[in-house]
């Protein structure tokens, strides 16, 4: 399986990203609170079904949001 397009709404405090991978190493780099771990939780959770931020210090209710900042 190949990961070809991230497409990720409402979830932490991502309100929407749309990212292409074209490499099979993809790196996300940016200031403190800019969604990147959000990132690999989402894609974490849409593989193995559930997030890790769950288990370890969140309910799944409060992993669900409705941001309104858009990752740039």
């Amino acid at each position: 399986m190949k990961l070809t397009h991230i497409n990720i709404s409402n979830v932490l405090g991502i309100s929407a990203a749309d990212i292409e991978v074209f490499t099979p190493v993809t790196l996300f780099a940016g200031p403190n609170a800019a969604g990147k771990s959000s990132i690999r939780e989402a894609v974490r959770a849409a593989f193995l079904g559930m997030p890790e931020r769950v288990l370890k210090k969140k309910t799944l209710a409060n992993w669900f949001t409705t941001a309104k900042k858009p990752v740039p």
